[in-house]
């Protein structure tokens, strides 16, 4: 999907059901059935719109979507050095378990 504001399209996301990659992923946990656990992308590619909170917002849409379809865990797992996308996850409600974030959908309603 692509992150636009007022018009401008200004990055992207993505969400994809870690079923699919769980032959050759470790995600932490054991994932045992479809639809249930979650990966998230997303990036700000243009600089006048970084660090406005726009992260935050993309973060929330998709969990919002997320969250209609069903899906029980969310996985992320974002750069250590980008402490921007660190802080918008936990800001967001995510956890760090000492390997990756992750958000019990089912918890933070």
């Amino acid at each position: 999907m692509i992150a636009e504001v007022n018009g401008v399209p200004i990055g992207f996301c993505q969400f994809y059901d870690c079923w699919h990659s769980r032959e050759y992923e470790d995600w932490g946990m054991d994932i045992t059935a479809q639809s249930e656990v979650f990966s998230i992308d997303y990036l700000i590619g243009e600089a006048d719109y970084l660090r406005r909170g726009y992260g935050m917002d993309i973060i929330l849409l998709i969990l919002d979507k997320l969250r209609l379809s069903g899906a029980k865990t969310v996985i992320v797992l974002p750069d250590k050095q980008n402490i921007s996308s660190n802080r918008a996850l936990e800001s967001a409600g995510f956890v760090w378990d000492g390997e990756r974030y992750r958000m019990n959908l089912e918890k933070s309603k």
